[in-house]
């Protein structure tokens, strides 16, 4: 976030981007603090149906999702639909990852002896 700021403000001063920093800093933290359980759920979804994917798309001997498709790539229809396709499957997978991490795993789920689970945390 704080390249993109920088890059499209055209910032060049070291002191301003410093303090775009620190600020991106304080919000990531506020954010991650404010919605600590949505963040774990939709980062350990995330990071599963990435997972899922580029497991899925290994068997594909004709695409890999760990390049980025060349314009080439995407004039041929048939390439261009499995683009789409292990794009969609992506989103819905991470969403329905998030989704039921949200819905059925509650703090009740934790052991007594997580250390993320003690009150002086």
């Amino acid at each position: 976030m704080c390249t993109a700021i920088i890059l499209t403000a055209g910032v060049h001063n070291a002191m301003a981007k410093s303090a775009i920093i620190v600020v991106a800093a304080i919000i990531g933290v506020y954010i991650g603090r404010t919605f600590n359980k949505y963040v774990k759920s939709f980062g350990t979804a995330i990071v599963g149906a990435t997972m899922l994917v580029v497991g899925v798309s290994m068997y594909d001997k004709k695409m890999s999702v760990d390049e980025i498709p060349s314009k080439d790539d995407l004039k041929d229809k048939a390439m261009l639909g499995r683009y789409i396709g292990y794009s969609a499957g992506w989103i819905i997978l991470t969403c329905l990852g998030t989704f039921i991490q949200l819905k059925f795993i509650t703090a009740d789920d934790c052991d007594d002896d997580d250390m993320m689970n003690k009150d002086y945390m």
